[in-house]
């Protein structure tokens, strides 16, 4: 989703970028943010 808006936004602001290359997240990046999105959810994982 945060790559989405990031696209989202540069497709309005500066419509000269055609490509747009994000580097994939860590293993342990991606678990610090889903328990973030956890918490603040008040969802309980699987």
């Amino acid at each position: 989703v945060c790559v989405e808006r990031l696209e989202a936004r540069l497709k309005t602001e500066m419509p000269e970028i055609t490509r747009l290359f994000v580097k994939p997240q860590t293993t342990g990046t991606w678990e610090q943010r889903r328990k973030l999105i956890d918490a603040a959810s008040g969802d309980q994982p699987i």
